[in-house]
């Protein structure tokens, strides 16, 4: 487990995120709040205390958010998981295997068939044309002759 940075009380936390793979939820003041152009622009101190509002206030409504909600969404989400994994090992591999092998059964049926009933009339045709031959013939092409027609 990585370590991303020391706490205030000097012990250091672990990165949650060591996947690198949330990059898409990290939201910043300026992606959301921004001012259309040069002339029009706050007090820098207006805009510093805003950024500050905006991540203090983000920051500890993901705090208690969390807080509330983790250890529901961890046994919630443990729980579909858990169940996708017993209906793929329980019921979807061995109806997959299942069927394959029903499957298998009847091609052999239907290959047999296919082969008592068009194999004979297939072997009749091959009899019929095993004599013919193909020949090609090159001959040379004359050109009309240009000019006056």
């Amino acid at each position: 487990m990585e370590i991303q940075e020391n706490c205030p009380n000097g012990k250091s936390k672990p990165n949650n995120n060591s996947q690198k793979n949330k990059n898409e939820i990290k939201i910043q003041f300026d992606e959301i709040v921004a001012e259309p152009d040069q002339s029009l622009r706050s007090i820098s101190h207006v805009w510093n205390v805003s950024v500050k509002i905006f991540q203090f206030t983000s920051q500890w409504c993901y705090w208690i958010l969390s807080a509330l909600l983790a250890v529901p969404f961890a046994i919630l989400w443990a729980v579909v998981f858990a169940f996708s994994s017993f209906f793929n090992v329980w019921f979807t591999q061995p109806l997959i295997r299942t069927v394959g092998k029903f499957f298998l059964s009847i091609f052999q049926v239907y290959e047999k068939i296919v082969l008592c009933l068009f194999g004979p009339i297939g072997q009749a045709f091959g009899r019929c044309f095993q004599n013919v031959r193909l020949y090609t013939v090159k001959s040379q092409s004359q050109q009309p002759p240009s000019g006056n027609v």
